[in-house]
This record gives C-alpha cells, structure tokens and sequence, in this order.
C-alpha cells in the first residue's frame, strides 16, 4: 500500500496546479512584427510594450508609437526625421498613450492631438525615458534642469512629488497609480538607495540599503492601485530577488533564480511578472512566482510564432489585471515580435485522472480499513 503514496503527491501536478497560485498555460498573440515577407507597416522596435486592462498593447517602433490588440494597429504619434519617440511608452485604460520625445518633451495621446505634459520651453532640459500614466490620465516622468526631480501632470500645472532639494542627489523610474500615488527610487545624499512612494507631500519608505536586509536595489519600481510596490533587490546575503511592501511590510515573491531582471510588474491582484535565469548558464524568461517550471510563461529556445525565441524584453507596465503580459522577442528566423501572453483556466481533469485520484483515496480507505481490523 505505501506505493499508493507517489500517486498522491503528483496528483496536484496532473491536475494542472501551479506554484504562484497564479499561472496556468498562456496562450500568445502576436501583436506586431518588425517589416518582412509578411508586409508588416512597422519597423525595429524600441523600448518593451505596455499593456491596459482592455489587453491592448502600447509600443514604440521606428515609424512612431502605435497601439493594437492582435488585429490592425493604430497610430498614436508618428516619428519623423526631427520628431521621434525615445524610451519607452505607457498605455492607460482609455487608450491614452504617455511617452517622450527626442528628450525634449513628455507627451500624451490617443490617436488624435497629441497633449504637451511638459517641454523644455520650462525650466526643463532634460527627461527620464518611460513616463508612466494612470487612469485619470494623469502623468508621471522624471525631469531634469533648475527643476530635478519627480513630477506628475495632464496638461497643465506640475506637482513635485520629490525633487533633489531634499536628502537625494537623484531620483528616477517612477510608476503612478490610479490614485496618484508614485513609486520611484532615490539616491541618497548620506550614500545608499531606497524605493519611496508619496504623492506630493510626505514620502513613504518602501526599502532601503540603510541597515539591515537589502544591500541593493535595481531598476524601476512599479506600483499597483493598493498601494502595493514591486522591486528587484539584492539581500545581504547575496541573494537576487523580487519583493514588494507597502511601508510597513516586504514580501518575498522571488529569490530562487540565479538572475533577475530589475523591472517587475504587478497588478491589483498582488500578481508580479518579471524576467529571471533559473540558472548559471540558462537562458531569460518571464515568469510569476518562485518555481522556475512551473512558474514559467516564455523563455529563450521556447518555440513561439513559427520560430524559436532568442531573446525576450519586458519592463514595469507589462502585466495588467487579466494577468496578460505585453513583451517583446526576437526569434531565429530574424523576426522581433510585440506579443501578449493571455493566461489560460484552471484545466479540467481528464476522467483518467479522476480515476487515477478515485484508486488513490480507496487505496488510503482500505488501507484504513486493514489498520483498523488488525487493532
């Protein structure tokens, strides 16, 4: 009867369960690819894609920043000669797209006029490059000039949530909620980093390489509706990982990969989506949560669209609420591709399985059974 027991412990594993609570298989659309055999209007991609809750995906490629959901795309901003889009781009629910251009302004649009958030007209001469935007419509960028520092607007006045007249000499990589609340990480004047959230008043600590637990801090943040931040950081004893906090507590989603990328994404259900090396020697892929198997959306030698992925990109702003993913791949038959992973449901048992499970449990009663007559 103890052979019983090996059938029990991969029953959760047949049944389709996974290790974040969250992944089951994704499916893939491609939303674009770079020109070729096939006619696409667009050229080499620039930056990784963003994504809404409508599952459409915002991205920048050598004609301009167009938007699109696995049919026929729409322009946003066309580039030309002395106009063309740097960085990369954010896409709100209403399909309003914020981005920057040429380092000399951050801009906002949908398709039709394109609103000036900010410019170097100011007392602005330089910008970060990924502006983020939240539902309201609301801008988020860092800026560079008299003025250094993090700031918000919609086309008109600015609001310094922080700038460098403070304790920081740098700050940089801000993610902005539907509330307004932003995320974004500063450089400390005493030495050392941190990852802070505020909207314009008091700032709120969210991890810091000052004392214990954290000894670095990489990338961007990003920041869901509950105020929740995801970050990449380096504990003291030399583990990578992806956490997040909220200011008073930190949570560990990640610290079983060899390398991590800095970038993650959450959404509002506290799912975070990042890009890791299970191991020395292996290759990239995106993942949401601790198990590098079954935890796994894509990695590189994965096959996708008729080819085999070389390389993957993904940046904060990539997961929205489905639990879509917008990335970018290049794969080896020389094609980059802007593509969103759509997670599938939880499987249904097939009736072998449920059959197998039935054997399993009567096995546990009648081994009961025995136990019990044998007292």
């Amino acid at each position: 009867m103890k052979k019983l027991l090996p059938l029990l412990v991969i029953i959760p594993v047949v049944l389709g369960f996974k290790g974040s609570g969250f992944a089951y298989p994704f499916t893939f659309t491609k939303i674009a690819e770079t020109k070729g055999a096939t006619g696409s209007p667009v050229g080499e991609f620039s930056g990784s894609p963003s994504i809404n809750n409508s599952g459409m995906v915002a991205f920048v490629a050598q004609e301009g920043i167009f938007v699109g959901s696995g049919g026929a795309l729409t322009s946003i901003a066309p580039n030309s000669p002395s106009s063309y889009t740097a960085g990369t781009v954010d896409i709100n629910s209403a399909g309003e797209v914020a981005f920057q251009r040429n380092y000399s302004g951050v801009f906002k649009g949908s398709g039709g006029p394109v609103t000036t958030i900010v410019d170097t007209s100011g007392s602005f001469n330089n910008f970060g490059g990924h502006p983020t935007i939240n539902d309201a419509g609301v801008v988020a960028f860092s800026g560079y000039g008299a003025n250094r520092g993090i700031f918000t607007g919609n086309g008109g006045g600015l609001t310094t949530i922080v700038d460098t007249n403070g304790p920081f000499w740098g700050v940089a990589g801000p993610s902005i909620n539907s509330s307004g609340l932003v995320t974004f990480k500063g450089f400390l004047d005493e030495g050392g980093e941190g990852i802070y959230t505020g909207s314009g008043g008091t700032l709120t600590t969210i991890a810091s390489t000052i004392g214990p637990f954290f000894t670095d801090l990489y990338g961007s943040p990003d920041i869901n509706d509950h105020g929740i931040v995801a970050f990449s950081a380096m504990l003291d004893g030399g583990l990578q990982g992806i956490f997040t906090g909220d200011g008073s507590t930190v949570t560990t989603i990640a610290d079983t990969f060899w390398a991590i990328d800095s970038n993650p994404s959450i959404n509002n259900s506290g799912m975070v989506a990042f890009k890791a090396r299970p191991e020395v020697g292996q290759e990239a892929g995106i993942y949401i949560g601790p198990d590098p198997i079954f935890d796994k959306v894509i990695g590189t030698g994965d096959l996708l669209d008729g080819s085999t992925v070389t390389s993957i990109l993904s940046f904060h702003d990539g997961l929205n609420d489905q639990g879509q993913i917008a990335f970018s791949a290049s794969l080896a038959d020389g094609r980059d591709i802007i593509v969103r992973a759509d997670p599938g449901v939880a499987p249904v048992p097939e009736p072998a399985t449920i059959l197998l499970v039935g054997i399993g449990l009567g096995g546990i009663y009648g081994l009961r059974r025995r136990r019990h007559r044998s007292t």
